[in-house]
């Protein structure tokens, strides 16, 4: 071989050589413009924060509920058992102890205070028959013998001794049943009549609005 074919046949084969290597650049599988197929795309390997956890729904606060209401607190009522409603009651005996009930008539004056001090020293309580007048003219006096733990009854208005008509029964003792309620905020079922008179008018109508008549 001349030296000219030699340098050509070398030529010739670096240019195979390089067309080979080129040639394996390109993929096996060229996707044309039309091929519907996607290109696969390597995992992340660190997704991003929020697709690694869903973000947390947004919860509307409830509204405000407008607080219950109280019960309505229900008054004191000074009511005898049920078996002395409608009855003049003079005396009672419990489970045959020896028992003194106490009772003032005529009240609230100032001489109640006095008689609240005697009784809250020895630790007793007692039954005050209040006048509708005076609890007009006396209602703190009235709470305060309420609030010391005594009962309350009702005496009529104005203290009469005389026969009255139903008419003038209702206007004294239910007027008094108002007064006993407005100045202590309590209620009675007690009644004593004036001077312990039972068939002047009063006795009778306090029957029939379910008192007990305690005689004195």
């Amino acid at each position: 071989m001349t030296p000219k074919f030699i340098k050509k046949l070398a030529i010739q084969t670096l240019i195979l050589i390089g067309s080979i290597a080129l040639f394996s650049l390109f993929p096996k599988n060229p996707q044309t413009g039309n091929s519907n197929s996607l290109a696969q795309i390597p995992p992340f390997d660190n997704f991003p924060p929020n697709l690694l956890k869903p973000p947390k729904p947004q919860i509307q606060p409830s509204p405000a509920t407008s607080p219950t209401p109280k019960p309505a607190e229900q008054p004191l009522v000074f009511a005898p058992p049920t078996q002395f409603r409608s009855q003049i009651v003079y005396k009672a005996s419990i489970s045959n102890s020896k028992v003194i009930a106490l009772t003032f008539d005529d009240g609230p004056t100032a001489e109640t205070l006095k008689i609240l001090a005697v009784l809250q020293k020895h630790n007793v309580v007692a039954t005050f028959f209040c006048l509708g007048a005076n609890l007009r003219e006396n209602p703190e006096i009235a709470k305060q013998v309420v609030k010391a733990g005594n009962a309350i009854g009702n005496h009529t208005w104005h203290h009469l001794y005389h026969n009255v008509t139903e008419k003038t029964a209702s206007d004294e003792i239910d007027n008094t049943g108002v007064h006993i309620y407005r100045s202590s905020g309590a209620k009675s079922l007690l009644f004593r009549p004036p001077g312990g008179r039972l068939n002047n008018g009063f006795a009778d109508y306090a029957k029939k609005k379910n008192y007990v008549g305690l005689a004195e």
